[in-house]
């Protein structure tokens, strides 16, 4: 079973058995007129009270919450307060303390002067920005409460489309920003916020069961993601071998009609071209348009992808395709600067597009 406990003073109080905290406020005019203390010998009285009558806490405030209360300020709450905490830390040290206040600068005083053992906000810190911070800062447990405005003005903000849905949006939205700092003791409707330990078990087992659904759905959208690659890939490296065959299928006329142009341009530039010299250079330049080793390069660079692709090996192939890429690109780029007729640099031109539609393919595996 999860025990739920309050750090009070560095005692931890335990909360199975509920904590009754007694109200003495040291205002003229609080919500209930009991509560109301403004003298030491009614101060006293008061705390005997809360005691014999079972109280565990004692929630101290100097500014009235109630339904168009007067503004009290700073200097007149904490005027309200300080004697009474005087009292209290003399008199009941044992007693935890609870400091009903919106504002930081009271609350820090309380706790750091008079060793209040909790803060009590009725604003939830929406009076003073300060207050998440301080109450980090400070240590202490705090009580997270609901207003909107201001005491004077708050019964002109009751308009609520859904005053339960928009009231707890509101706790659990403040209540990760004070886990956010560090406030460790949030009192916030326990039960109502938590769960009941005994339904945290059924929540980890369905969401357990929610996560490895997740995780199957994903390894089957990655493997219909990956059919659809690999069918990608290989129709591209299929339509690279047809430009292939295309091509050298065409290249002994292209290059035979290349030979002819360039012996007819040399009859009608030197007129002899049976020179041996002119021979045996018409030959090298010949050669250098040559395109059997591109072609069988080409090919080869194709199989290996196609074999990477088709027998799907384990462990990372991002890295080897990627550099076969480049071995294509740099291929095709040198059947173009070869070129020797039209057809040649359409088929280099073709060749790099289906390159580069793969690549792009490519750079997404692992």
């Amino acid at each position: 079973m999860n025990r739920k406990t309050i750090n009070l003073k560095g005692t931890l109080r335990s909360l199975d058995v509920p904590l009754i905290m007694g109200i003495l406020n040291a205002t003229p005019d609080s919500f209930y007129a009991g509560s109301r203390q403004q003298d030491e010998a009614a101060v006293v009285r008061r705390i005997e009270t809360i005691l014999n009558e079972g109280g565990t806490l004692i929630d101290v405030g100097g500014y009235s919450s109630r339904p168009d209360a007067d503004d009290v300020s700073e200097a007149d709450e904490w005027a309200r307060l300080e004697p009474v905490l005087r009292r209290l830390m003399r008199d009941y040290p044992d007693v935890p303390v609870s400091v009903d206040t919106f504002r930081s600068a009271i609350a820090r005083r309380a706790v750091e002067e008079y060793g209040a053992a909790m803060i009590n906000d009725i604003s939830g810190g929406s009076l003073d920005e300060q207050m998440y911070a301080t109450v980090a800062t400070l240590g202490v447990p705090y009580v997270l409460m609901h207003m909107r405005g201001t005491p004077r003005t708050m019964q002109q903000f009751t308009d609520y489309d859904d005053v339960v849905e928009a009231v707890m949006m509101y706790f659990a939205s403040e209540l990760r920003t004070l886990r956010r700092l560090g406030v460790a003791d949030i009192l916030a409707f326990p039960g109502v916020l938590a769960a009941p330990a005994e339904e945290i078990g059924d929540l980890d087992e369905a969401v357990l069961q929610l996560i490895n659904e997740v995780l199957v759905a994903f390894n089957q959208a990655r493997s219909r993601e990956g059919e659809q690659l690999q069918q990608h890939l290989l129709q591209r490296l299929q339509q690279m071998e047809q430009i292939l065959d295309a091509l050298a299928a065409a290249f002994p006329q292209l290059l035979q009609q290349h030979m002819d142009k360039v012996r007819q341009r040399l009859r009608e530039a030197v007129g002899d071209v049976e020179n041996d010299r002119l021979q045996q250079e018409f030959a090298l330049f010949m050669q250098k348009a040559d395109v059997d080793e591109e072609f069988s390069r080409l090919r080869t660079h194709i199989a290996e992808v196609r074999r990477i692709v088709s027998s799907r090996p384990k462990g990372s192939i991002g890295k080897r395709l990627d550099f076969l890429m480049q071995e294509l690109n740099r291929e095709a780029n040198t059947l173009g600067s070869k070129s020797i007729a039209a057809e040649c640099t359409q088929a280099s031109v073709e060749l790099k597009v289906l390159i580069e539609q793969m690549r792009e393919q490519v750079q997404n595996i692992e």
